[in-house]
């Protein structure tokens, strides 16, 4: 798939539940192709629940590069999701995992998450905020690493997975 694409339904990716078929056969066939594209578009900008360690295509569409024109012939960029198992979380220190996102003057991230496990016990969400300072813990992304800081131990939080989505280029 191309990092352009073009939008042409309906934004909200929400289709009606019955449909109209004309009789006479050249609008029926007009009719039909044009609900099977509303359908195709619907699913294909849907935001996909692949979450894997090689990049994938979300269903995601972001802003046209540069421009204020989101109509219906803007180009769209496609937003691309990869998930970094980072393991166990540092103590009281900065611990960096590389992502292999090739980076680009035109790369942008446009989400970036983790969340760390416990097992059995906690789960909490990154970066974590807390009214204790030394309890906050700061993620952030380089072009080679994610970048998890704590600032007291967290080595308990053996399990760890971040999740970055970006766009690439124009």
């Amino acid at each position: 798939m191309s990092s352009n694409s073009s939008f042409t339904g309906n934004s909200n990716n929400i289709l009606p539940q019955n449909y109209i078929i004309p009789e006479e056969q050249s609008e029926k066939d007009y009719k039909l192709r044009e609900y099977l594209n509303n359908i195709a578009s619907a699913v294909n900008t849907k935001d996909s629940g692949i979450y894997d360690a090689v990049e994938t295509i979300t269903g995601q569409l972001f802003l046209p590069v540069f421009s204020s024109n989101t109509n219906a012939n803007a180009n769209y960029r496609s937003v691309f999701r990869k998930v970094i198992d980072f393991g166990a979380l540092p103590n009281t220190s900065t611990k960096s995992v590389a992502h292999g996102i090739t980076f680009s003057n035109d790369f942008s991230v446009t989400k970036l998450y983790a969340a760390a496990t416990n097992p059995g016990t906690t789960w909490i969400p990154i970066p974590y905020a807390s009214p204790t300072l030394a309890n906050n813990i700061e993620l952030n992304c380089d072009s080679n690493n994610v970048n998890i800081i704590t600032g007291s131990n967290r080595t308990a939080f053996t399990r760890c997975f971040v999740v970055i989505e970006f766009i690439k280029t124009t």
